[in-house]
């Protein structure tokens, strides 16, 4: 998958069931100062801002906010207001991955950020956050 791509997240499902991972319960969504709400738990889909920008998915959770907090320090302008998001799957063998997300974002927000974000050389791709 290359950077900047675009995926929804029962596609995202789909590849990871080719590949022995199934989808976790929820995330866990860890708020950026400037964004609204606080605190952890499930992440409010608000409809038309339900996308997200995906860095990665760490086996470790702490290394996945870790990421997320470097990540937000280089794009400050463009993610000082996005919500930090983990998101965790758990593949057939009982591994769990950490998707390390911003949200929330509408649609076309979510792939302009991604551009951007692509041209400065980061890697990410926007998805639909379900859950």
């Amino acid at each position: 998958m290359g950077s900047g791509q675009l995926i929804e997240d029962d596609v995202y499902e789909g590849l990871c069931e080719e590949r022995g991972v199934v989808e976790g319960f929820g995330a866990v969504e860890m708020q950026s100062e400037g964004a609204r709400g606080g605190g952890e738990g499930d992440v409010d889909v608000t409809p038309g801002r339900n996308w997200t920008i995906q860095i990665g998915a760490y086996a470790d959770k702490a290394l996945a906010d870790a990421q997320l907090k470097t990540y937000a320090g280089k794009a400050q302008d463009v993610l000082a207001r996005a919500s930090r998001i983990i998101a965790p799957i758990t593949s057939a063998r009982g591994h769990t991955l950490y998707r390390a997300r911003f949200g929330l974002f509408a649609e076309q927000e979510a792939r302009e950020v991604c551009n951007r974000l692509t041209q400065r050389g980061q890697t990410c791709f926007a998805a639909v956050q379900t859950r």
